[in-house]
């Protein structure tokens, strides 16, 4: 997949919100860890990523996206 052009957060049962992603490919958005939700990534070449949110971390010792536990990668 080339690099995403855009991305968006849908939590179940709400319209998807759109994620600013950082020319690194980086971005951040806020959701309840009790949410269920998917990330969907949009390539430039016209190619779609959809995955399902995983279980977070609850115990945040660092910052968000500090470990694997905290991250989301579609």
């Amino acid at each position: 997949m080339a690099a995403a052009g855009a991305v968006s957060l849908t939590p179940d049962g709400a319209a998807a919100v759109a994620v600013r992603v950082d020319a690194f490919g980086f971005g951040e958005v806020t959701l309840s860890s009790a949410a269920a939700a998917s990330v969907t990534a949009c390539g430039g070449d016209g190619s779609v990523s959809t995955t399902p949110v995983p279980p977070l971390e609850r115990n945040l010792s660092g910052p968000p996206g500090d470990t694997p536990a905290t991250r989301i990668v579609p």
